[in-house]
């Protein structure tokens, strides 16, 4: 999954110091992106984010109606729009944070994608972010509300879709 920023057109200044983790200094020192990331990696290899169910229509208990992968796809499809809708507000509303703590990155172009551990990673489009901007991103983005968790759950909505169609 891959969705782009929402440009913003603020260029004032705040402290990178609002967000856990992060700290003030030569933003293009790496502020431990590469801890976070193996810090998740260990996290997710514990718990196996996605497995393969060859018939999940019949061990998932969605309601006594759904009995056949059609009405089971026809409702996992009605699920993935409810999902990516609420995927969306939660995104606007990170990046009005974002806006507000970090004008200055917020202001950049980046977009995101689950990495192999299930975390959340940032992708810079046109090499505008420092390692330091990436590190806030990641920090600020995967703990932000349950973005995170609805990013994972849509993310196995898909995997699941794309079997079942098959």
């Amino acid at each position: 999954m891959n969705i782009n920023g929402i440009p913003n057109q603020a260029n004032t200044l705040q402290q990178t110091a609002l967000i856990p983790g992060t700290k003030n200094g030569d933003p293009t020192e790496d502020a431990g992106l590469e801890k976070a990331i193996a810090s998740e990696a260990k996290k997710t290899e514990e718990n196996v984010f996605y497995e393969y169910q060859k018939e999940p229509w019949l061990l998932e208990s969605i309601n006594e109606h759904i009995t056949n992968r059609l009405d089971y796809v026809a409702h996992k499809k009605i699920v993935d729009v409810l999902e990516l809708a609420l995927i969306n507000v939660t995104y606007d509303s990170f990046r009005k944070d974002l806006q507000e703590t970090h004008p200055e990155i917020a202001s950049k172009k980046f977009g995101f994608t689950l990495n192999e551990s299930a975390s959340i990673k940032i992708i810079d489009y046109d090499n505008s972010l420092t390692e330091n901007d990436k590190s806030v991103l990641t920090h600020a983005i995967n703990g932000f509300r349950e973005f995170k968790e609805q990013i994972q759950q849509h993310a196995k909505t898909v995997m699941t879709l794309g079997r079942s169609e098959v």
